[in-house]
């Protein structure tokens, strides 16, 4: 009985595991980099409590996120995007585009509200 329960503790440790990054591997400079500016945005954009402000920081980052593809910099807005100035030019212009995606789907939500 007590080499059964051994076993099925060996089987939980292996599938946890696989299941919680222990043999992940890590992360490249520029994959974290990039989740860490996508991460930075939509956390601001949560942060809004009012649907309206949403709205108008939506479409700024939008246009700021076309300007910095276009010109490599944005300037001038209510909402600046909140990333560190080596980042602009660190990342891709694919990855600046995936973003602008990510944030256009953005939709107010539940997280947003008041709590």
């Amino acid at each position: 009985m007590e080499n059964k329960h051994r076993n099925s503790n060996r089987n939980y440790k292996k599938q946890y595991s696989r299941e919680y990054g222990k043999d992940k591997k890590p992360l490249s400079p520029q994959t974290y980099r990039f989740r860490r500016v996508l991460g930075d945005i939509l956390s601001y954009l949560k942060s809004l409590p009012e649907e309206e402000t949403f709205k108008i920081c939506q479409s700024q980052y939008e246009s700021q996120l076309t300007e910095l593809l276009n010109n490599g910099f944005t300037w001038g807005y209510s909402y600046p995007i909140p990333v560190h100035d080596t980042d602009f030019g660190a990342l891709e212009k694919k990855e600046w585009a995936a973003i602008r995606a990510i944030v256009r789907k953005q939709e107010y939500g539940v997280t947003n509200q008041k709590r």
